[in-house]
């Protein structure tokens, strides 16, 4: 997927700046509901005894839900959403974390296997409130370490599976709960990755074109 979007940027981007962003944000709505509305009505059913039911839209020849990301951050770049008050995007922001918490509590009650990921709607809803949110800050509190994190933080989402492979295995025989567990994991992830990332990025070139840093 990471190459696949690579290589289709900068076509995506050469195609985008011939529209008007308004243009963009109304097709974008239209796959939006096609990629994640579907799926989420497909699950419902599915975790009540309703099977065989799929409701879905292929979108993988255009990034598939990924590149529906990727879109709609041009679209807060771009100004799209200005029109909407802070509050709205704050109440967004918030429902959609307590749906998500909640709805997979539901599903851990009703015993059903429900994984987490970038399709489940509310991911979608939640992250795009956050990141609008904080697009319209004037001042960032912290803002040199805010920055540190935002220059290698692609790098490190490229390069932490390497470390998360290596030390989960070390991890989940610790005599904690699980919920401590992956918390520890986290700390060990974000510092093995960052540090990985930083000393790779004094290596002339690797850096630059290796984990795309600037």
């Amino acid at each position: 997927m990471i190459i696949g979007m690579y290589l289709s940027l900068p076509f995506v981007a050469s195609t985008l700046s011939h529209y008007k962003p308004k243009t963009i944000e109304q097709a974008t709505i239209v796959f939006s509901l096609l990629a994640f509305l579907l799926p989420f009505i497909s699950l419902l059913f599915d975790m009540e005894g309703i099977r065989n039911i799929s409701i879905q839209f292929c979108l993988g020849f255009s990034g598939g839900i990924y590149g529906i990301y990727i879109i709609l951050g041009w679209l807060v770049k771009k100004g799209q959403f200005k029109k909407y008050s802070s509050n709205k995007f704050r109440l967004l922001a918030i429902v959609s974390f307590l749906i998500c918490v909640l709805f997979q509590y539901y599903a851990y009650i009703r015993g059903y296997p429900f994984l987490l990921w970038y399709e489940f709607p509310f991911i979608l809803t939640g992250s795009l409130a956050l990141f609008e949110l904080c697009s319209r800050r004037k001042k960032v509190r912290g803002f040199k370490g805010v920055q540190f994190l935002s220059k290698y933080s692609f790098a490190v989402f490229l390069i932490h599976n390497l470390f998360r492979i290596s030390l989960l295995p070390l991890v989940i025989f610790l005599p904690f709960t699980e919920p401590v567990k992956a918390i520890i994991l986290w700390i060990l992830l974000i510092i093995f990755s960052y540090a990985a990332a930083a000393i790779i990025y004094r290596i002339p070139q690797y850096g630059k074109f290796i984990l795309y840093m600037r």
